[in-house]
């Protein structure tokens, strides 16, 4: 993310564009978004363990954004499920509105008159704390840590101990509150509906949906727990 926000903020000083301040703005936003890829690409090339697997900086024109995006992370075209679940993970984040931290973010900058590379940084500023843009992969440590602690990810019964441990501070990790995805201010957020739909496909093609399933159970009796334990 520090990569990335260089990079943007460098990028005003090669825009000589003029025009009205709202067309301006709304070209250099597509800009940036077809611009994003490739720099990605290229801070990733300078992580060395990553060279080998990321051999282009270039785009092809019969892929998708999405397409293009994942082929030049991974060196290879992906497969038609998953760019089709990251364009529609792409826009469920951008439908996610103006509340969260980053947005809000963008907003406030912007409204001083700042460039869109300007209140972009900022926002790329905000998403690299962890409580922002590192909930995803928090989730994903605490469920590896669930995965290794929970021998019978099939019985509800070890998995709500195993649960009630990591609320009791006496998991493997000592956490005592679950990391989420979506947002905890909805009780069903709608995103994570259509984003499980379409994992459950992935997890069945890659045959891994046993895994799937203890995610699922994770979901389900979590809220349970927190009720028992806390009273909320």
């Amino acid at each position: 993310m520090g990569s990335l926000h260089t990079i943007v903020s460098a990028m005003h000083l090669f825009d000589r564009t003029q025009l009205n301040r709202s067309e301006r703005s709304c070209r250099q936003c597509i800009d940036l978004i077809a611009k994003f890829p490739p720099s990605l690409h290229t801070t990733t090339m300078l992580q060395p363990a990553e060279k080998k697997s990321c051999p282009s900086s270039s785009s092809e024109e019969d892929y998708s954004h999405a397409e293009n995006f994942l082929y030049m992370l991974q060196g290879k075209k992906p497969d038609k499920l998953a760019a089709h679940l990251f364009d529609m993970m792409l826009v469920l984040h951008a439908e996610h509105g103006g509340g969260n931290n980053s947005t809000f973010t963008v907003r406030a900058v912007s409204s001083s008159g700042a460039n869109s590379y300007m209140a972009i940084c900022s926002g790329i500023a905000s998403l690299s704390g962890h409580l922002h843009g590192g909930a995803n992969e928090a989730v994903e440590g605490m469920m590896e840590n669930i995965k290794d602690q929970v021998k019978d990810w099939d019985d509800d019964e070890e998995i709500s101990r195993y649960l009630g441990k990591i609320l009791d501070k006496r998991s493997a990790t000592k956490q005592e509150r679950y990391t989420h995805w979506p947002r905890r201010v909805y009780k069903s957020d709608p995103r994570a509906i259509i984003l499980e739909q379409k994992a459950e496909d992935i997890a069945r093609k890659a045959g891994m949906e046993k895994e799937f399933n203890l995610h699922r159970k994770v979901a389900m009796l979590a809220p349970g727990i927190v009720l028992e334990k806390k009273g909320r």
